[in-house]
């Protein structure tokens, strides 16, 4: 009954993988067409965190769940698990993965992750590549979170992804973002290179983290971060600005006294003594003599009608952040505001 060119899967197969091969028969010349493997998925539900059924012996891959982590279904091939991750999903790693042969073509066996809000959780496992050194994700389309895992090779973030989220990753390779207008945000994790087509990597920081070198141990300043930067891990940084100085308006016969001031907290084991200061002309980024505290006084002789803005640098445990600019204004008057009982 198979000598057609369909066929029919019979039912009540037992769970597993059931590889088929057509053959066809020209001249008495048997040759195979093409193969198809059909996989049938145990409807078991105890399936443990490495993705093992206890019922049935069969070894899954990859689940595609629910955000709450309640609803499940389980692939035996991760790609299976990829293409049927739909917007609002997560995918989560239940094994290590090496994924297909590399054979020249820099997109063959990258895993592919699009979609709207998703999310690919490697839950503590490792994917790598079989062979070579390509993409081992690649994303093109969409809002996309990538975290808690190892990844042993690149990624790549295309022209048309909306933003990426990527949280405690391991990245052996590169990290790329090929998008002008992708919000790439890195919260934490450690990374071969970090790469940035159109931007610069240090603009993918959220406020508070900072990039640190696993060679030396050594905080990178923003100056060092405008490019690519090689062998690095996103963590909190040393210090970090909680209050920033605030614009001041002066009258032209101003008093002496009136200050400027910074907030700031510490990480680590870095305290208030490891902390300095040192005020600047915003406009030519010039230190001020002597200006080297939390609090700034401004100084006497601002000229009426003049404004000028002042930056504080603060430096922590090597590594420097510096606050918003206050603009302090002389003899500015407030404009008045009348108000009509007649509206």
């Amino acid at each position: 009954g198979a000598e057609n060119s369909s066929y029919t899967v019979p039912a009540g197969l037992e769970p597993g993988d059931y590889e088929y091969v057509c053959i066809a028969k020209t001249n008495g010349i048997y040759t195979p067409v093409f193969r198809a493997v059909f996989t049938v998925y145990c409807a078991h539900t105890d399936i443990d965190e490495n993705g093992n059924c206890p019922d049935c012996g069969v070894t899954y891959q990859a689940a595609v769940v629910s955000p709450d982590d309640t609803v499940a279904k389980y692939y035996k091939s991760i790609y299976d698990a990829a293409a049927a991750l739909t917007d609002g999903k997560v995918l989560k790693l239940l094994r290590d993965v090496a994924l297909a042969e590399y054979d020249g073509d820099d997109y063959l066996g990258s895993l592919s992750i699009n979609g709207n809000n998703v999310t690919f959780d490697l839950n503590g496992k490792v994917l790598s590549v079989g062979s070579g050194n390509f993409n081992a994700i690649n994303s093109d389309l969409g809002r996309i979170t990538l975290k808690n895992g190892t990844v042993k090779s690149d990624i790549r973030i295309g022209y048309n992804v909306e933003s990426v989220y990527v949280e405690n990753l391991t990245v052996t390779g590169t990290l790329i973002v090929r998008g002008s207008d992708t919000a790439c945000t890195i919260d934490s994790g450690k990374f071969g290179k970090v790469r940035a087509d159109y931007s610069a990597p240090s603009r993918y920081l959220p406020y508070g983290k900072a990039y640190r070198s696993t060679a030396d141990g050594r905080w990178l300043t923003p100056e060092e971060t405008g490019g690519d930067v090689s062998d690095v891990e996103v963590a909190d940084a040393p210090a970090v600005i909680t209050s920033q100085p605030s614009d001041v308006n002066l009258d032209k016969n101003y008093a002496p006294g009136e200050k400027l001031s910074v907030g700031v907290k510490t990480n680590y084991d870095y305290t208030a003594e490891d902390v300095s200061y040192q005020w600047l002309y915003a406009d030519k980024m010039e230190d001020i003599e002597g200006a080297t505290s939390a609090d700034f006084e401004i100084p006497s002789g601002i000229a009426d009608g003049d404004c000028v803005g002042y930056i504080c640098k603060v430096t922590c445990g090597g590594y420097s952040i510096y606050s918003s600019e206050a603009i302090v204004r002389v003899g500015f008057q407030r404009p008045k505001i009348w108000v009509s009982a007649y509206g």
